[in-house]
């Protein structure tokens, strides 16, 4: 079997994703109009065998409030706090941003502010973790 090596993305090799693209259905075509976006491309001695666009979206964590806080202060805290964040997001050149809903009320507040939930499962890898011995098979293949 050839070795597999990676490489930046480059202008020539944006014909191919393309083409390759639109036998994946959950390829998003804004993908690389994200200012922040980028793709890594995998390739052998024959040629290029795969593609992996990268983006740097923003991920909401979790609000930690006063203790003496009202509903009302922290719906506006919420608002004004989410608002700033779409400001952030656009000065980094980022096209996203996640919530992860673990509270129906933070949930039904996300969805007000123009959040869509998705139907996929999220997947998380802490990579300080991988050289803990806490992620992967350990195996070099």
């Amino acid at each position: 079997m050839n070795q597999i090596f990676v490489r930046p993305f480059r202008s020539e090799d944006t014909e191919k994703l393309l083409t390759w693209s639109t036998r994946n259905p959950a390829w998003d075509k804004d993908i690389l109009k994200y200012p922040s976006s980028r793709a890594l491309v995998a390739f052998n001695s024959t040629g290029t065998v795969a593609f992996l666009p990268i983006q740097q979206p923003l991920m909401m964590e979790a609000m930690a409030f006063h203790p003496l806080v009202t509903d009302p202060q922290k719906a506006l805290a919420m608002k004004e706090l989410t608002h700033g964040l779409i400001l952030y997001t656009y000065s980094l050149g980022a096209g996203e941003i996640y919530f992860l809903g673990s509270d129906e009320t933070t949930n039904d507040f996300a969805q007000r502010q123009g959040f869509r939930k998705l139907e996929w499962p999220v997947y998380r890898v802490r990579v300080q973790d991988l050289e803990a011995g806490g992620g992967g098979n350990g195996s070099a293949t």
